[in-house]
């Protein structure tokens, strides 16, 4: 097992070092603005979609009873940008938000029931995409510890993954962070320095793993606050 969970974490790293500035997003947001666009990967296979072409399908307005602080909100379903091949229960997707939060998998007869929020009540196009599930659809807990629908603002990636390969990487997670933390030290401010925007970070810290990529906790010496860091596969 040991053997097994160092060749992992080589891996890892070595599929880090060959990734670019522009694949690191932090919660300060400063990296990365608000997009009105979006993308889905699959493997290596990238789509984008804009939100002046995501207003030009089909619309689904959110209802009071569905949610009283959306009510009123356009949007168009999740479902319109899959191909007939994802939808069964072998693939379940991740959302990415523009600031580096990453939602839990949703399984793929969940995830064709979310919207792609991009118009506001009155009739206004959105500063950034927002995906938004109905009342007891992708119940999940969310950062702030509530536990509810999935409902993500400023949404720029959906991820799409082989179930069995999300659960292999949920199964590794837990021996894969221990190993990065105790013995990847040099790796982890490499990572930071030269891929997440950090050049002084002096501390950094894997907190999460997940076909997204690594959740780092970044340390700076001139950085008031400890920032929690995206770099994505």
């Amino acid at each position: 097992r040991s053997c097994k969970r160092s060749a992992w974490a080589r891996y890892f790293f070595f599929l880090f070092s060959a990734q670019r500035s522009e694949n690191a997003f932090s919660s300060s947001c400063r990296r990365l603005a608000c997009r009105r666009a979006m993308r889905i990967h699959y493997g290596t296979v990238s789509t984008e979609h804009t939100s002046e072409q995501l207003r030009q399908l089909a619309s689904v307005e959110v209802t009071e009873k569905q949610s009283k602080r959306l009510a009123g909100y356009k949007g168009c379903r999740l479902s319109v940008l899959f191909s007939g091949e994802f939808r069964n229960d072998r693939y379940a997707g991740i959302l990415v938000a523009s600031d580096g939060l990453v939602t839990d998998p949703i399984q793929m007869d969940e995830l064709v029931q979310g919207l792609i929020l991009h118009t506001s009540a009155i009739n206004t196009p959105m500063a950034g995409l927002r995906a938004w599930f109905p009342p007891d659809t992708a119940v999940q807990q969310t950062s702030c510890g509530k536990v509810g629908s999935v409902d993500l603002k400023g949404l720029d990636e959906c991820i799409i993954s082989d179930t069995v390969l999300i659960h292999n990487l949920q199964m590794a997670a837990p021996g894969l962070i221990v190993e990065a933390n105790s013995i990847n030290r040099t790796e982890l401010l490499n990572i930071a320095r030269g891929l997440a925007g950090f050049p002084s970070a002096t501390n950094v810290c894997v907190v999460r793993i997940s076909v997204a990529g690594l959740v780092l906790t970044v340390s700076a010496p001139l950085e008031a606050d400890h920032h929690k860091v995206l770099v994505r596969f």
